[in-house]
């Protein structure tokens, strides 16, 4: 349970029943609120454009509630507090974590176009290399000249790995639709994001073919 906090100025430091305690910063917190406004409830994906918030967002007022089982807080953003349970802040304490992995940030100045690679030379094998150390190293790589159909997909999946089962199946199509309570199925932007972080196994890496863009 929660059992106290104090307000810092650029975070949130909860100290718990079991004595531990953990600092929480601000744009985080902020991040993760989950009202209408900011969570799609039917999906369970954000609606927040975190690129838009202020990073040095401040908490105006907060309380515990529900006898240390959440604490409410009140953005200088926002009218309506947003309550954070304590299971939610227990379970995302990086004194939970037992082993950080390093990842290699980038800007854009750090790009080249050594990220764009013809698909029709990935059968080298030295670029087929090439591409996999560029994968590794910024997060992504962009296959040009590929032919707009599935077959072009699994032949650099089953190249790379093999091609893994979803609840959509294994490779598919998909169009605009607004009854699919997914918002790629949708015409509204698609801000930077993780997919299926609700899955027990998250994708390591995804495959996606432009076959046809009209905008």
């Amino acid at each position: 349970m929660i059992k106290n906090f104090k307000i810092l100025d650029k975070g949130l430091n909860i100290h718990f029943a079991n004595n531990k305690e953990e600092i929480y910063p601000n744009i985080w917190l902020r991040d993760h609120a989950k009202d209408e406004e900011n969570w799609d409830k039917r999906s369970h994906q954000r609606k927040t454009y975190t690129a838009s918030l202020d990073l040095n967002i401040e908490i105006t007022k907060a309380e515990i509630v529900d006898n240390g089982k959440g604490i409410s807080i009140h953005w200088a953003d926002m009218d309506q507090p947003i309550e954070y349970s304590y299971e939610f802040l227990n379970n995302n304490s990086l004194n939970n974590i037992k082993q950080k992995q390093l990842y290699k940030s980038w800007t854009k100045s750090d790009l080249s176009k050594d990220l764009f690679i013809d698909f029709k030379k990935i059968n080298n094998e030295e670029i087929f290399k090439f591409m996999l150390k560029q994968l590794n190293e910024f997060g992504f790589v962009v296959l040009e000249n590929c032919e707009t159909e599935l077959h072009a997909v699994k032949k650099i999946a089953n190249k790379i790995g093999y091609v893994r089962n979803s609840i959509f199946g294994g490779l598919w199509s998909f169009e605009s639709n607004e009854n699919m309570a997914d918002s790629s199925y949708t015409q509204e932007e698609l801000r930077p994001h993780t997919d299926a972080t609700y899955s027990n196994d998250a994708p390591g890496l995804q495959l996606l073919m432009c076959c046809e863009y009209n905008a």
